[in-house]
């Protein structure tokens, strides 16, 4: 059978994001995979060694060049939320019939935005939807897509470790257990809404067992986030103030932090099927979640928005931490995380 050929379409990191990491990381597994052929277009300005990616450069003249002649691949897979990205590959794919078109899904506000798009009809010439959780999912039914042309399939993709430094070792104290709270940015809506729930965490870091240091790892902030980072830290006492450590790293991933904590904390208030939750479980890391969305099973969950739910949550982790991190020892989230998934879907697609 002759290998299915696919042009992978999103953003690689920096910024280091859920998102970004997914693309990177289902890149590179489909890469090492003999069933396929893959080449990426780059959307942001990113240098990128690999041979088969492509910057998109001049945006007139790439969008000019895909009109006229398409694409020569079997499959368009377009990991992005900007609908005019989508509504152009669907026009160019009117034009050129000879390909198939994948878009993925993973935040739930996503629908909610397509919903209300002037560009709504157009969802429907999309061959198939990969969505991240069943939110999602129901979400598109109930606009009236079929679920022939739906797929669930997780975007949490194990890392390829190739090196994991040291790089809580100077903060780790004796009988201390280490919290963190991972972000690239922190996120205000127009309404105020904070939705990676930093306000929630910060509130519950008041109730929660002094014998702790919480981590937060935020790389990248403008000017109003950093406002309300600080806001929000000045309405602790100065003994809690002092257990807190900000990290700034944009080397260094997510889960190499993740890996070597005790704790992960995930409180927002909306949220797809969360990449770092699952980095944690699969290093067999407790992992503490707000309920806004579908979980999994093994992440301890607290209601969403409550500090005091989450602290107590937090309290009770700790008081019995060996007993749930024994629960997860037989727990295998990494080694089912490595593309088949999606490469299953590219060759059904093509037959």
């Amino acid at each position: 059978m002759k290998k299915v050929k696919i042009r992978y379409i999103g953003l690689l990191p920096p910024p280091i994001g859920g998102v970004t990491i997914h693309n990177s990381r289902l890149f590179q597994w489909l890469q090492r995979t003999d069933d396929v052929s893959v080449k990426m277009t780059v959307l942001n300005n990113v240098e990128a060694e690999e041979n088969d990616v492509e910057q998109v450069g001049n945006k007139f003249f790439w969008l000019l060049k895909r009109l006229l002649f398409g694409f020569k691949e079997d499959i368009i897979h377009y990991q992005a939320s900007n609908i005019y990205g989508l509504f152009f590959l669907v026009l160019v794919k009117k034009i050129h019939k000879n390909f198939k078109l994948v878009w993925s899904i993973q935040g739930e506000h996503i629908v909610t935005i397509v919903k209300n798009s002037f560009f709504k009809g157009m969802i429907y010439n999309i061959d198939k939807i990969i969505v991240a959780n069943q939110n999602i999912e129901d979400d598109l039914y109930s606009i009236g897509m079929k679920a022939s042309n739906v797929t669930l399939i997780s975007p949490f993709l194990m890392p390829l470790i190739e090196e994991n430094p040291n790089l809580l070792s100077k903060y780790r104290q004796k009988n201390m257990k280490i919290l963190i709270f991972n972000a690239y940015r922190l996120e205000i809506t127009k309404n105020g809404d904070d939705i990676y729930g930093f306000k929630t965490l910060i509130n519950s870091f008041n109730k929660v067992n002094a014998d702790t240091i919480l981590i937060l790892l935020i790389p990248s902030m403008n000017r109003e986030e950093k406002e309300y980072f600080q806001k929000e830290l000045n309405k602790l006492a100065l003994d809690k103030r002092a257990r807190i450590i900000h990290i700034q790293d944009e080397k260094n991933y997510g889960w190499q932090y993740i890996s070597q904590s005790d704790i992960f904390i995930r409180p927002t208030i909306t949220d797809g099927d969360a990449v770092s939750v699952k980095e944690a479980l699969c290093f067999k890391i407790p992992a503490v979640v707000s309920d806004c969305t579908y979980r999994p099973n093994e992440a301890i969950q607290f209601k969403t928005n409550d500090s005091d739910d989450l602290a107590r949550v937090v309290n009770e982790l700790i008081e019995n931490y060996e007993f749930e991190k024994e629960k997860l020892k037989n727990i295998d989230f990494c080694s089912k995380s490595k593309g088949l998934d999606f490469i299953n879907l590219y060759k059904e697609m093509v037959i």
